[in-house]
């Protein structure tokens, strides 16, 4: 019995190994397939870990390429506003040896593409400023003189002036938006009609152009020649029909507000300015109540604000638009505003000796 028992446990091994084996044996290829996924897992996982690393890497280029970029546009907008300041100073000076050395660092090759720059009315906003401001200030203290001439009290007086300062504000704010907006659609409206003109006739054009730039002096090959290669590129030879055709500059139709915002300008310039003139009254009127002003006291200080103010307004004005007789204007302010203020004054108080 033993002895059997032997025999069927050495049998029952023996079929185990070789079930094992032939386990071990199936398996093999399942193994082997695994172990495969794996090596093309991990190729994978690098395939994408090196897409990523050169894509990084082109942004980081672009990102660099954007920054090199932008530098030298600083750096070219830097160079070209040390140059032209360079140019002013030699113009003041007489400097035509300091002109032409600020001209001799401009490299043609190195120019970059020219980006408009939006927000370029500096100009339309002085005028307003300066208008409205000038209006204002003048024209207040003339009223405010031919009053104290006739010998009106304070309070009258602070009441009308104020009045007549908003008053006024608001007439010179909306005449310079209804001005700036007819000046803004004519341009528009010119515009339009060259480029249309120049897109279906285009020989048409050049020769127009021709015509003037001969009535002017210019040869008729000359003219042909300048005429052809501007007519190469179409908005810059609209701009140029604009100013040598037309007389106007080509206007921004992309700011549609501009009109509206000189018309803002020239109302705040007339109302800050407008107030000068009557802020001893207004001080007066707060200490010592509707009183008639002693004449020669009050209108001293009213004329004393007033003469300040505008030769500061003549010295700004000659700053900004590049003048060199800075005191020479703000003289010639303040000549027009003792001018006004004295007439109205002589008129006011004659009046009152004839009206009795």
């Amino acid at each position: 019995f033993r002895s059997g028992n032997m025999m069927c446990a050495q049998q029952a091994f023996s079929a185990q190994r070789v079930g094992f084996h032939f386990v071990a044996h199936l398996a093999l290829p399942f193994r082997r397939i695994a172990r495969a996924c794996r090596r093309m897992a991990i190729s994978v996982d690098d395939l994408n870990a090196s897409v990523a690393c050169e894509d990084q890497a082109a942004i980081d280029a672009s990102h660099v390429e954007l920054e090199v970029n932008a530098a030298d546009n600083v750096s070219s907008k830097a160079d070209e506003m040390s140059r032209q300041k360079k140019v002013d100073a030699s113009y003041r000076l007489g400097d035509v040896q300091s002109l032409i050395d600020a001209h001799n660092n401009i490299d043609l090759e190195a120019v970059m593409e020219h980006e408009e720059e939006k927000e370029n009315a500096g100009g339309d906003y002085i005028k307003a400023f300066v208008l409205g401001g000038l209006d204002g200030i003048v024209s207040t203290f003339a009223l405010v003189a031919s009053m104290g001439g006739a010998q009106v009290a304070v309070g009258q007086l602070v009441a009308i002036g104020l009045a007549k300062v908003l008053a006024d504000a608001f007439s010179m704010g909306f005449g310079e938006f209804a001005s700036a907006t007819a000046e803004l659609e004519h341009a528009l409206g010119i515009l339009a009609r060259e480029t249309w003109e120049t897109e279906n006739h285009k020989e048409g054009e050049v020769k127009e152009m021709c015509e003037i730039y001969i009535k002017r002096g210019s040869s008729k090959e000359d003219a042909l020649t300048l005429m052809t290669v501007l007519s190469k590129y179409k908005d810059l030879f609209i701009e140029h029909m604009l100013v040598m055709e037309h007389g106007i500059l080509p206007p921004d139709a992309e700011d549609k507000w501009q009109p509206m915002k000189q018309g803002v300008v020239c109302f705040l310039a007339f109302a800050f300015f407008g107030l000068i003139p009557l802020a001893g009254f207004i001080v007066l009127l707060l200490i010592q109540g509707n009183v008639v002003p002693e004449t020669s006291r009050t209108m001293g200080v009213a004329y004393a604000l007033t003469v300040v103010t505008l030769f500061a307004m003549g010295v700004f004005k000659a700053k900004l638009t590049g003048q060199k007789g800075h005191i020479r204007s703000g003289l010639l302010m303040v000549i027009n505003g003792t001018i006004a203020g004295g007439v109205a004054y002589l008129v006011g108080e004659a009046l009152v000796e004839i009206i009795g």
